[in-house]
């Protein structure tokens, strides 16, 4: 390896074309290879099987559609875990894919065991079954108008799309806030008896005659002549002109004569509004063929040139600019980096030399430009998680580089010059940055261990991490010295010396500081923690101890996940089923008065910026609550007791306000809603899992229910809990109906009767029709004014196979009850989901309120009720799966840096030494978080990896520095002295340099910095008391190993005097070199 070292080391030509072939490729990858999106789009390892059930009840549904297909799926090899719901109208299954198993192929086995189903219910519709994939909206247009009615703003929206999807890049564009098409025809009880017909004889006139069929063709001699029959009905004059009757004088009796026919949208109460005005919204997606922040500059562009075509009183607008983040990230990656490295060079330069800070600043922009050609060929985005990953990786990609350059500055300063000075300097540290920088790198590896979604999104920041670090020290040892072979330059000799010769007075100065800061400060409290070397590791250990206890203790907030504030505040409303959209929609008024006097209060007062940017509602669905989740299994996915609102800002930190505090007042503002089911504001981007989850299963629903309640009732005992939710769903008011026994006689059945009244309520579908992009249906039922009450069903008329008509009521007794709303099962058991969200000011850790829910309520539930179990569910459950993973992962870990370190040095025991500082850059990483009040997350856990390589970085120098100075005849406590004051300033200068590369990170205050402080805090406040560690405890470690080495009679024990403190220890004295 050494002849390799310094035949580049000679060669700089050759090292040159290095560099430039990794640089003109990365620069390639990121011109035209590298993706660029917001998040990066996996598949969800989850399989969605929906079964369009219309007018049916949950119960309908999981007696018609779930158990059936939960039958024929169950034992199929790859599933993980069966989640379904029955809805009204619907029931869903979520297949969750294991994850050693190939979720295409299971996909194609449900699909066939699925279709193989003969017992789904007649009218229920083809299953839809497909792959849940992670999709990115990239961009929301919203479509208003004050004036425009809702079939003039549907077409409107259809023909942006049209014109969207025409632009280069933009693939999907979704529509939202629409109804579907549908075409009714009404036909009242008076005109089905005044002309003697049934809702069958209309549906069937329609299917007869509004039809295309081909109908072969003729092969005459000049060719082949197509016949066929054209007469499909697409619009209402069409469907209105359809005979019906035709008498026995010829009189024809066309469909108008009878039925009001409407062609609009489907009958449920569901809309949208953008800043008070009617809106549709279009979202667009990208795909993985397309950039994101490309899709967004291409659709602000469409806008801007559209608006001056639009019809008068028509408004186009972007609303959820989710690309706005990743510029974000991007801008506060390369702001940041820059800022970082500038502090990194002028530290280097004032410690070392400006030539050397400039070659060591040109290794890690080449290690960064490298990594994406790794990304390019491994199809890897740059995304929020990759840039996480380059701006975590910042603050240790210089450590080797600095090394390297140290060791090179410091031979040549002893008199070898040029390429004898570099080649020297590197040989004598390349075997401790090998391995140091290989230790990193495994400590890094169990995160490519995360099993599910989890590990396909975060397997992107080790990937990241590990192929900067090896980039890092390819450069470092082949390219770099070839770089710091040059002679150096005399100060004189270049332009604007006065400032080159300035530089060097602080040099010299800086020096001759750091080496009286040596021999005066540190070498006495050296001297000091060697002689007192059981005392120093008992302090250390106190300070662990203390530490834990803090963070057991509450003191430090701790959550899986940070909350990171957004622009966007959601307000999601739910009633109880049943609720009139009258009642729905005043509560909905009501959340929007208080978000305009919201508005007025935070840009009421004068303020020129502006925070307030756009207010949207929903009425009749959840569209911001169903796009955070894709794998929901709310499937009741519209109804009048539903509604959203939501409110986009803008500045928001140039106005020093939160999005949390402002949702805290908009909650304040709408007060308490009585009536309501849930009323949950959200204010943040990125994971939405509940900081309590409780998943609660049994057969029995009734048990469920009191378990419910008692969960709510105990939660809202707690301080700081807040959001209490539930997933049992409310009840429903409905009506069943029975055969009178009478009824016989008339020849009637339960299938006739319930056929009737489907018709008449909800309604036959006579066809189903394809108008352009939309599948419209023909119903023909009641008109909606004979659908409103009671007594319109009991005076329905039933018509007997005799064509007879008695009323309902004569026939049938019409039974008064509730039933569930929803039905949620897992594992073909039925479930229910307890969720709450914390105040972190008030609860620090989740765990608190689960340890006191399991000393109680949960203990005695099961007790109470037997069949029924609980279990930590949704993200609370694959939060545990992930640590669990991480635990072994990292246990596995240590152990491999254990034998890399314990191959390196040749002794088992010197590897101890070593590792043991690992634990201790934790105090410092915790200290930071309670320092400046963040909360302690995974993000920090990444910050303390990187920790953990940089504490071993430099314990390996400095371990490898006093091993040559025992190989070289001095006493182990002599060689331990002289090689802390040797690499104390690599060591301070891998610190500082860390430090001050994250400063202006941890001094951010935009909200894409929110996300990445905590790391930053855990690797720089970690590293600060981490060169404590290495200077301080790491020698005392090694000084106690030494008298455990004597003790058991591996050495003399005659280098544990502390003869150099008492000016008694020479250097020629023989020593003993250990390897035990």
């Amino acid at each position: 390896m050494n002849g390799v070292l310094e035949w580049f080391a000679r060669n700089r030509v050759a090292a040159n074309l290095l560099m430039l072939m990794i640089a003109l490729a990365g620069l390639l990858a990121v011109a035209n290879g590298v993706r660029r999106e917001v998040f990066p789009i996996v598949s969800l390892d989850m399989i969605s099987v929906r079964v369009p059930y219309p007018g049916a009840t949950p119960q309908e549904v999981e007696d018609g559609i779930l158990l059936p297909a939960e039958e024929a799926i169950a034992d199929l090899d790859g599933i993980d875990e069966l989640n379904a719901t029955a809805a009204e109208g619907a029931g869903t299954l979520i297949v969750k894919v294991r994850t050693d198993a190939n979720a295409r192929e299971l996909m194609n086995d449900v699909k066939s065991r699925i279709d193989g189903v003969t017992t789904f219910p007649k009218d229920a519709e083809e299953p839809i079954i497909e792959e849940l994939t992670l999709r990115m909206l990239v961009i929301t247009v919203a479509l208003s108008s004050e004036t425009a009615d809702e079939p003039t703003l549907r077409l409107l929206a259809e023909e942006v799309r049209e014109e969207l999807l025409a632009l280069p890049g933009i693939t999907q564009v979704k529509l939202g806030g629409v109804r579907p098409y549908e075409i009714g025809i009404h036909v009242s009880e008076n005109d089905l008896r005044r002309h003697g017909i049934t809702f069958d004889d209309v549906a069937q006139a329609v299917r007869a005659s509004s039809l295309n069929l081909p109908a072969g063709s003729i092969r005459a001699h000049s060719g082949d002549i197509r016949i066929r029959t054209e007469s499909q009905a697409y619009r209402q004059k069409e469907f209105e002109n359809l005979v019906l009757l035709t008498a026995a004088d010829g009189t024809r009796v066309r469909l108008k004569d009878v039925a009001d026919v409407v062609d609009g949208f489907e009958e449920d109460e569901r809309w949208a509004r953008f800043d008070n005005r009617a809106a549709v919204t279009l979202s667009v997606q990208a795909t993985t063929q397309e950039n994101a922040p490309d899709v967004a500059s291409t659709v602000h562009s469409f806008i801007e040139a559209r608006r001056a075509s639009l019809p008068a009183g028509v408004h186009l607008d972007t609303w959820m600019d989710v690309s706005k983040i990743y510029s974000d990230r991007e801008n506060l990656m390369i702001r940041n980096g820059l800022s970082g490295l500038v502090l990194v060079c002028i530290c280097l330069g004032m410690f070392l030399d400006l030539r050397l800070a400039f070659w060591v600043a040109l290794g890690l922009a080449l290690s960064f430009i490298g990594t994406f050609v790794v990304l390019w060929f491994g199809g890897v985005s740059i995304n929020m998680i990759s840039m996480a990953a380059f701006i975590l990786v910042l603050g240790i990609l210089v450590d080797d580089g600095i090394v390297v350059s140290e060791s090179v500055h410091q031979k040549q300063s002893e008199g070898l010059r040029g390429e004898e000075g570099s080649v020297a300097g590197v040989k004598a540290v390349a075997t401790p940055v090998i391995f140091s920088v290989l230790t990193t790198v495994i400590a890094f590896l169990p995160m490519f261990g995360i099993s599910g979604v989890e590990g396909k999104i975060w397997g992107i920041i080790p990937m990241v991490i590990v192929s900067c670090l090896l980039l890092s020290l390819f450069e470092s040892l082949i390219i770099l010295p070839a770089h710091l072979s040059h002679e150096k330059t005399p100060w004189y000799l270049f332009p604007f010396w006065p400032l080159f010769w300035a530089f060097e007075q602080i040099q010299k100065i800086v020096d001759r500081l750091l080496q009286a800061f040596i021999r005066r400060v540190y070498q006495p409290l050296l001297d000091l923690a060697i002689r007192w070397r059981y005392m120093t590791v008992a302090v250390f250990v106190g300070m662990l101890i203390l530490t834990v206890g803090l963070l057991a203790g509450g003191r430090v907030k701790v959550a899986f996940f940070p909350r990171m504030p957004g622009d966007i505040v959601v307000a999601t409303l739910e009633l109880p089923h049943g609720t009139p959209a009258d009642t729905t929609r005043k509560i909905l008024q009501r959340i929007e008065k208080a978000a305009v006097q919201l508005r007025e209060e935070v840009d009421g007062g004068g303020s020129q910026t502006k925070v307030f940017k756009h207010l949207f509602v929903a009425m009749g669905s959840q569209p911001m609550k169903t796009a955070r989740d894709p794998g929901a299994l709310d499937i009741g996915t519209g109804g009048p007791h539903l509604a959203e609102a939501a409110i986009e800002f803008e500045n928001l930190q140039d106005r020093g306000l939160s999005s949390e505090t402002l949702a805290d007042r908009w909650r304040d503002l709408v007060g308490i809603v009585p009536g309501v089911r849930q009323l949950v504001f959200e204010a943040n981007e990125g994971e939405h899992a509940k900081d309590i989850h409780i998943r609660l299963t049994s057969k029995n629903l009734d048990d469920i229910g009191v378990a419910v309640d008692e969960l709510k009732r105990e939660l809202h005992g707690f301080a700081g809990v807040y959001e209490i939710a539930d997933t049992l769903g409310s009840r429903q008011n409905e009506i069943t109906l029975e055969m009178l026994p009478g009824s016989e006689p008339l020849g009637l059945r339960v299938q006739d009767l319930a056929r009737q009244v489907r018709q008449a309520f909800y309604g036959e579908e006579a066809q189903r029709i394809q108008r352009g992009r939309d599948d419209i249906r023909v119903m023909v039922r009641y008109p909606e004014d004979q659908r409103r009450s009671i007594a319109d069903l009991q005076n329905m008329r039933i018509r007997t196979p005799a064509g007879d008509e008695v009323p309902l009521g004569e026939v049938a007794r019409i039974n008064f009850g509730q039933g569930l709303a929803s039905i949620g099962r897992c594992d073909r058991k039925r479930i229910a989901d307890v969720t709450a969200l914390l105040n972190r000011d008030i609860v620090s850790n989740p765990e608190e309120i689960m340890a006191a829910l399991e000393a109680g309520p949960l203990a005695s539930l099961p007790k109470r009720f037997p069949g029924l179990t609980w279990s930590r569910g949704g993200g609370m459950e694959d939060q545990q799966r992930v640590i669990r993973e991480l635990a072994i992962g990292f246990a596995i870990a240590l152990f491999g840096m254990y034998a890399l370190m314990a191959i390196a040095f040749k002794s088992y025991l010197q590897p101890v030494i070593i590792a043991i500082a690992i634990p201790f850059g934790f105090v410092g990483a915790v200290g930071g978080h309670i320092l400046l009040g963040e909360t302690f997350s995974i993000i920090s856990f990444l910050g303390l990896v990187a920790l953990a390589g940089v504490v071993v970085n430099d314990s390996i120098v400095l371990v490898d520095a006093v091993n040559r100075n025992v190989r070289e005849g001095m006493k182990t406590g002599q060689a331990v002295r002289l090689s802390c004051r040797s690499r104390f300033r690599p060591i301070l200068l891998t610190s500082v340099t860390t430090f001050l590369g994250l400063m202006p990170l941890i001094s951010e205050t935009s909200f894409q910095a929110k996300f990445i402080i905590p790391m930053a805090v855990a690797l720089a406040f970690g590293v600060a008391f981490a060169t404590c560690i290495t200077l301080s405890l790491v020698p005392a470690v090694y000084m106690i190993v030494e008298d455990f080495l004597a003790l058991v009679g591996l050495s003399d024990g005659t280098g544990n005097e502390d003869q150099a403190a008492k000016g008694r220890k020479s250097a020629d004295e023989p020593s003993v070199e250990y390897a035990a």
